[in-house]
């Protein structure tokens, strides 16, 4: 009686409803091995540019915020571990192409997830240095008690503010589509069903 229904089911979806050809977004992405897209480079130039300017205008502006002695410090720090970073994914790719044993990789992970820490800790730390003398900053070098240099203070701040951006745009799209998925499914129950039945056989 089952194989009757499921026959049916799959009958009056017609064509369009039979398994499509398995496809994984593997096969277009270039996962570590091999030469890296154009649109790879270019991100990871992004990732790369973004640290490099941290620690150049930290270091150049070492000394021109009285009012957050630790904003160009945040800066730089963050900078070097980013680019720390961006080498040890290089190092590690090269690894995994290279089909390296597995213990070396848990160690490459274990460290990764403790600079992820370090800089996700630290993040929040120049969160508190940039955010908390925003009503009181000043770009009037007279005013020592208050002054910081407006290039160092408008860049940390901006970089900063571009990461909340991001993490809530990214927040949002998962959200949309995930809202989205469940949507569809509660619409044509009919797919959902088939889709369990697949699975079932």
């Amino acid at each position: 009686m089952e194989n009757d229904e499921t026959r049916v089911l799959l009958q009056s979806a017609g064509p369009e409803s039979s398994p499509s050809p398995s496809f994984s977004w593997r096969d277009n992405v270039n996962c570590g091995e091999g030469t890296p897209h154009n649109s790879t480079r270019v991100f990871y130039a992004i990732l790369t540019a973004i640290p490099v300017s941290m620690i150049v205008i930290g270091a150049i502006f070492l000394h021109a915020c009285p009012v957050e002695r630790m904003i160009p410090i945040y800066l730089i720090v963050a900078g070097c571990f980013g680019c720390a970073k961006y080498v040890f994914n290089l190092v590690q790719r090269w690894r995994h192409s290279n089909r390296g044993k597995e213990e070396d990789k848990k160690t490459c992970n274990l460290i990764e997830q403790l600079v992820n820490c370090f800089l996700f800790a630290w993040f929040i730390a120049g969160s508190v240095y940039i955010y908390r003398i925003y009503n009181e900053v000043s770009y009037d070098p007279l005013n020592k008690d208050h002054y910081c240099h407006k290039s160092l203070y408008l860049f940390a701040f901006w970089v900063t503010t571009s990461v909340y951006i991001i993490m809530g745009l990214s927040c949002f799209c998962v959200g949309y589509v995930r809202c989205l998925s469940s949507l569809c499914k509660a619409i044509d129950p009919t797919e959902s069903r088939l889709e369990n039945i697949r699975e079932a056989n």
